[in-house]
Order: structure tokens, then C-alpha cells, then sequence
């Protein structure tokens, strides 16, 4: 399972770096293509697969979490939503500071790169144990990360629950993955706001060239400035690809568990 979801996302990750890209950037108006065209020319094409192993090894530990906890607390409390909602929350708070990494990472084009993913690690390491944040700085940006985990597997749990108990496909062998794909591209969409704005705080978050701290930015404050870009289509920005990767994806994970 674990070799085989490495394989997927190693598959789909220029589609994740196009739309971490789109997500993070304050430019206006560029079409995936273009995003697509501009890591190639900056990075090469090897740029595409820019954060994947800090991708491949957040999923593999976040799924394997997320699916034995959902599945122990689904019994415990008898409520999917709520073993849902509780089993993303452990599994994002267990993989954040790897999600952190692989968004400042790969959030940006820049024809030297932004570090290697070890540089990146050192200077987050040295400004948690030495700055005035402490650990604290591994989860810059954490509280929206972890907010959006709980609401977005809660409702993603909660409706295939409901849709597996209802049977409106009856007890056909594939229904199980329609109702994975259902459930979490509802949740997905229902949610992708939040999922911009949280990677634009932790892009934003990186200690400067210098080693200074940037200047802080809260929620709303991010959420505003976005929609002032781009109006409320800017908080979407990037859902096109999304839609393209997360129906397949869940229906895999959904038919499986």
C-alpha cells in the first residue's frame, strides 16, 4: 500500500508542484499551462517533481494514520464524521512540519531553488531551537492546516459513512469508490479556500535570505489579501488541477479501505 501510494503521487506530482505554484504565487492570471511552462524554463524539467519525496513521505505516514485512527475511533464513538475529524487532526499534526517543508520548498520558482529540502530543514531546526518561537516555529501557520484537516475528513468520513449505509448504488462491487470519489470531492471543494490560504502562510513564513523573521501575517489578513488579488475565483486558484487528481484518488483510497 505504502509503495503503491509513493508510486501515485510520484506520478501526479507535477500536477501538485503546478498547483502548490498557483496557490502561493500573488500573480494574477496564469493558467496552469503557463505555471507548467515556467518551472520547466527556471528549473528543468526535473523541477516538476521539486518536494516530492517530502510529499511521498507525508502522505505515507499521514494515510497510515488517518485510516487505522478513523477506523479505532469510528467504533469508539459510533460517528464517522467525528472519528474522522479527530483522525485528521492526529494525522496532520503528527506529518506538519513535513508538509510545512515541502510547501517552502516547492512553493516558488527560482532558478537556483529556494534551498535543498535539507538546507530548508537546518534553518527551520536552527530557528526553532534557537529563535524565539521555539518549536512552535515547525507549526508556523499550523492552526489553519489542522483546522482544515479536521473539518475537510470529518465531512469526508462523514458523508461516505452515510452514503455506505444508505446504499443509493446498491451492493455493487465499485460503489464503495464512487462514494470515496463523491465524499471527497465535496469535502475537497468545500474547503479549498482554506487549503489556499494555508499555504500561502507557510510559504510566508520562511526566515528570509538574511535569517530574519518575515513579517507576520494572520488568517484574515492572508485571506484578504488574496481576494483583494483576485477577488473570491483567487481563493479557488488551482481547484481545476485538483478536481483532475482528487476524485481518482479517493476513489482508490475509499475502495481499498
Amino acid at each position: 500500500g505504502g509503495a503503491a501510494g509513493a508510486v501515485a503521487k510520484t506520478v501526479v506530482a507535477p500536477l501538485e508542484r503546478v498547483r502548490l505554484l498557483m496557490q502561493t504565487s500573488l500573480a494574477s492570471g496564469e493558467a496552469p499551462v503557463a505555471a507548467f511552462a515556467a518551472v520547466v524554463r527556471e528549473e528543468g524539467v526535473t523541477g516538476l517533481w521539486r518536494g516530492n519525496g517530502l510529499n511521498v513521505s507525508r502522505a505515507i505516514i499521514a494515510k497510515g494514520t488517518l485510516f487505522a485512527t478513523q477506523d479505532a475511533l469510528s467504533k469508539a464513538t459510533g460517528s464517522d464524521m467525528l472519528a474522522g475529524g479527530l483522525a485528521g487532526l492526529a494525522a496532520g499534526g503528527l506529518t506538519y512540519p513535513i508538509d510545512l517543508m515541502r510547501t517552502r520548498h516547492a512553493g516558488g520558482i527560482h532558478s537556483g531553488g529556494r534551498g535543498t529540502a535539507a538546507e530548508l530543514w537546518h534553518a527551520a531546526f536552527m530557528e526553532a531551537t534557537k529563535g524565539h518561537h521555539g518549536l512552535r516555529a515547525l507549526y508556523a501557520g499550523g492552526s489553519a492546516t489542522l483546522g482544515g484537516a479536521v473539518a475537510v475528513e470529518g465531512i469526508r468520513f462523514g458523508v461516505f459513512g452515510a452514503l455506505r449505509r444508505d446504499k443509493p448504488l446498491g451492493d455493487a462491487v465499485w460503489a464503495p469508490a464512487v462514494y470515496g470519489w463523491a465524499a471527497g470531492t465535496f469535502a475537497g471543494l468545500l474547503i479549498y479556500p482554506n487549503d489556499t490560504i494555508r499555504r500561502r502562510l507557510q510559504y510566508k513564513s520562511a526566515p528570509l535570505a538574511d535569517g530574519s523573521a518575515p513579517a507576520k501575517e494572520s488568517y484574515l489578513q492572508a485571506g484578504r489579501r488574496l481576494v483583494a488579488d483576485g477577488g473570491v475565483r483567487r481563493l479557488y486558484r488551482g481547484a481545476g488541477v485538483y478536481l483532475v487528481k482528487i476524485g481518482p484518488s479517493n476513489a482508490i483510497q475509499f475502495a481499498v479501505f
